[in-house]
């Protein structure tokens, strides 16, 4: 009895090491040259190291990963040190309140979704609809406080007018742990645990079709030719490469799991970071958000991607490393845009760099390094991470994926409803289909 396992990310390394630790043989096949999937660390030649997947652990009152990385005493970092927005001009007035007006806005989204059961609609229309008709509201905050509220783009990784307000809120169990060690070093610990002798990797072996023709061996075949042989298979490659049918299901899966596939959105996370010879940064704030200009919202000024156009987080990594240096976050259309078009993002930036410039009568310090993502241009992954769009209900698409197709088993953050979209819930999802299969194996041999 032997076990495949289809993607080395956090859910298929978990699958692969509680299986091997429980007597069972398994063959992990990665379609890359390395393991870890949307967890990669990048290393520069000035030293830095950065996550350009990955780089937080979420939801730390409850996440099981968590545990593990305190567990190796992974060095994690709180971003407590607070968040400032900053606009063309420079960081925003305090006096116009526009952070406290967009904090309500989030406060009428948990009431009507969680006490009312209003009707679902996008965080775009829920935002505006609120500002124009909050009457304490200025009308400098009925314009400023839902680009404020953007920032939802940035942890969904969708655009606003596809989020969904009912399931697109704040409501976080806990405070978010910044992974200061990387996430290779989890890695390592992850992969420390797996039984090197009941276990085979196979890198470059990108999987073309599983055949489940034969529910008592399920045939998986690469590109290359290659065809592996297994009871049971563990698929965990991202919603996104399910998406876009890159692998063949014979025969086709069921409709109800077709219809999760289809109807869950794959958001599209991406990151710019920049190395600096020096900080010009103030040092008081982990955390920024470039708020998207409110007279930039016309279809040109979108379409020629003007700087401001669009919402950006920024990451004062120098607080955690000591690097001058910073991660930002983007969401759609601009990730694909810069992702696509790496040189374009210096061009882009800029403004947003100057308008936290403490000293305003020095130039900006020179950019010694510029890493951009390329998660929406990898065959491999196609985004970031699932996501929820507007009228999707969760819980039924949860269950597609927790039922499986018989010995056709399927992990990964797109199908656990603990830590979706998280590695914890990778994490969460691997454990899960590990104990089905020890399970299934257990109850076959009292037989």
């Amino acid at each position: 009895m032997s076990v495949v396992v289809i993607g080395s990310g956090v859910s298929g390394l978990e699958a692969s090491a509680q299986l091997t630790r429980a007597g069972i043989p398994v063959t992990l096949i990665e379609a890359r040259p390395r393991i870890g999937g949307r967890t990669f660390t990048h290393k520069t030649e000035g030293g830095g190291s950065y996550d350009l997947g990955a780089s937080w652990l979420h939801d730390t009152l409850k996440n099981d990963f968590f545990d593990f990385a305190l567990d190796h005493n992974v060095k994690t970092y709180f971003n407590d040190n607070g968040m400032i927005y900053v606009g063309p001009q420079g960081q925003l007035d305090a006096k116009e309140t526009h952070p406290q007006a967009a904090n309500e806005i989030f406060n009428a989204m948990e009431i009507a979704y969680h006490k009312t059961g209003a009707p679902d609609v996008s965080v775009k229309e829920f935002c505006q609809k609120f500002a124009d008709n909050r009457r304490p509201f200025s009308d400098a905050n009925r314009k400023v406080a839902p680009q404020i509220a953007r920032v939802l783009e940035l942890y969904h990784g969708l655009e606003w007018e596809k989020i969904s307000a009912h399931y697109g809120g704040l409501d976080h169990a806990g405070r978010d742990a910044f992974v200061v060690d990387n996430y290779d070093t989890i890695l390592k610990h992850l992969t420390s645990r797996i039984d090197k002798k009941l276990f085979k990797l196979v890198l470059d072996c990108p999987v073309s079709t599983i055949d489940s023709t034969n529910s008592s061996e399920i045939v998986t075949k690469c590109r290359n030719g290659s065809e592996y042989r297994s009871k049971y298979v563990i698929c965990t490659v991202p919603l996104g490469v399910l998406k876009a049918n890159a692998i063949e299901f014979v025969p086709s899966l069921p409709r109800k799991m077709q219809h999760a596939i289809d109807t869950m959105d794959f958001a599209a996370l991406g990151k710019v970071i920049f190395e600096f010879d020096s900080v010009f940064w103030g040092e008081d704030w982990d955390r920024a958000m470039a708020v998207a200009d409110p007279s930039k919202q016309d279809e040109e000024s979108r379409r020629k991607f003007d700087p401001w156009a669009f919402p950006v987080y920024l990451v004062n990594s120098y607080l955690m490393t000591g690097r001058p240096s910073l991660i930002t976050l983007t969401a759609p259309p601009l990730t694909q845009y810069l992702e696509a078009n790496p040189s374009e993002a210096v061009r882009y930036y800029r403004p947003i760099l100057e308008s936290i410039r403490v000293d305003k009568s020095k130039p900006l310090p020179n950019i010694e390094e510029v890493i951009v993502t390329r998660w929406t241009q990898d065959e491999f992954a196609r985004g970031s991470y699932s996501a929820f769009g507007v009228g999707v209900d969760p819980m039924n698409i949860f269950s597609a994926f927790e039922e499986g197709v018989g010995s056709l088993r399927f992990a990964g953050e797109h199908t656990s409803s603990v830590g979706t979209a998280c590695t914890h819930g990778a994490f969460a999802s691997g454990q899960r289909e590990a104990a089905w299969i020890i399970s299934k194996e257990q109850t076959n041999s009292k037989l």
